[in-house]
């Protein structure tokens, strides 16, 4: 993150950096994506073996649908554990198909560069804030690094929020672990 943008960063909210693992307790199988990639020649199905992850290291990958049911039960808890809380959803959009009923409630905001927006409200409101920016891979031709930014206020809720989104999430056989921050210049943080 350019210094300039770290050095602006209001103190009132407390940061933490995840990134998604796999979890590899059980697999789950899911029903494939209604989304295909249009592949009809021998070319394209060559083009589309350099994108396939192959072994351990691959990246996890969350199709749109499996994102966000995954996010709607993140959000869901942090609701019960933090009543009243302000959720900020800055997000990597567009997504294929109808977003679940728990994201689309007045105290969820989705959106792009909502950094500012989740620091006035940790500034200025009286609620818990936690603003939640996502570099998750949800496609196979998405560049993302499957890293998590979390910010958090008053300091008393990062234990909440940390014991909600820092576990395994075995349904979605993922597992979220806290790691120092990546550097991502398109992504401020409040």
């Amino acid at each position: 993150m350019p210094e300039a943008m770290t050095s602006a960063m209001p103190s009132a909210m407390t940061h933490r950096h995840y990134r998604v693992a796999r979890h590899a307790a059980q697999p789950v199988l899911r029903p494939a994506s209604a989304f295909n990639f249009p592949l009809v020649t021998p070319r394209d199905y060559a083009a589309i073996t350099d994108l396939l992850p192959v072994g351990a290291d691959a990246p996890v990958l969350l199709d749109h649908a499996q994102y966000f049911e995954w996010l709607a039960r993140v959000v869901g808890e942090l609701r019960a554990q933090l009543p009243g809380a302000r959720i900020f959803l800055e997000l990597r959009m567009p997504s294929v198909g109808s977003l679940p009923e728990g994201l689309l409630r007045a105290d969820v905001l989705m959106g792009a560069e909502l950094a500012a927006e989740a620091a006035f409200w940790a500034a200025h409101g009286a609620a818990p804030v936690v603003w939640i920016g996502d570099r998750i891979r949800r496609e196979l031709d998405h560049a993302a690094d499957n890293t998590l930014a979390i910010a958090v206020a008053p300091p008393a809720a990062v234990a909440t929020v940390e014991a909600v989104v820092a576990r395994p999430w075995p349904a979605h056989a993922i597992t979220i672990v806290s790691t120092a921050p990546s550097p991502s210049p398109t992504r401020p943080t409040p």
